[in-house]
């Protein structure tokens, strides 16, 4: 293995570059295969001629310190003497997330995506609700049973979600609801529990929101199978 350099310090303990190669092979961190993915979207990007200008990058290296409230040069500087960056880094690290996000439109055309979502466009059907959480089925089913005899007037967070991403044993029936029914209770992680409340039900419709997320997806999907046929193999 190489030699052990300090990587980061924090907490009065440090990391060294021995530490992080050790994460990246054996621990649970995704960052490895993901980094992988983006090479080789990166390599695709090239093959098939698409380009980032220069005038482009410029634009989005700006826009990216400016995420990070630097706006002064004097403040760049010292960002990337902080993480030890050269800015030839950092603008080939946005150039290639540049390359990616420009491939999937390459690669897949709207005919592909059409077909995609004709094939079974019923699990595009998104719907506006609203998540109660609870510590136990008990409370979940009080909680309904206090909505229906209008003893409390429910309020809770609000969230989008397609139908293929709803749980599988309420999708039907939450898709099948009218707008303030309550749906549930659903088990999901050690032993809690949560009830859907159905705002608004939208039927699925192909524009340009959802033809990105099917572009992203068949993308994934190609290189995940390209990484399954050129498994990773360790060069140190």
């Amino acid at each position: 293995m190489a030699d052990r350099i300090e990587w980061a310090s924090g907490a009065g303990v440090t990391v060294s570059s021995n530490d992080v190669l050790i994460e990246l092979k054996l621990g649970t961190s995704e960052t490895l295969t993901a980094l992988l993915k983006r090479k080789a979207a990166v390599a695709l990007a090239l093959e098939h001629a698409v380009a980032v200008s220069d005038s482009e990058l410029q634009a989005s290296l700006e826009s990216f310190y400016a995420e990070r409230d630097l706006f002064e040069r004097e403040q760049v500087r010292q960002w990337l003497d902080q993480f030890h960056v050269d800015e030839s880094c950092v603008r080939e690290f946005i150039r290639e997330r540049l390359l990616v996000e420009r491939l999937a439109p390459v690669m897949f055309s709207n005919a592909a995506v059409a077909e995609i979502f004709g094939s079974n466009p019923h699990q595009y059907a998104h719907a506006d609700l609203h998540v109660f959480g609870f510590g136990s089925e008990g409370a979940a089913e009080e909680f309904i049973l206090a909505v229906k005899e209008k003893e409390i007037a429910p309020f809770a967070e609000r969230i989008t979600i397609m139908k293929r991403d709803a749980p599988e044993e309420i999708a039907a029936a939450l898709f099948a609801s009218a707008p303030d029914e309550l749906v549930g209770p659903v088990e999901i992680d050690d032993g809690l529990f949560r009830v859907y409340q159905l705002v608004q039900l939208h039927e699925p419709r192909l524009d340009d929101r959802l033809s990105a997320i099917i572009r992203r997806e068949l993308l994934e999907e190609l290189l995940n199978s390209r990484l399954e046929r050129v498994p990773r193999v360790f060069l140190i």
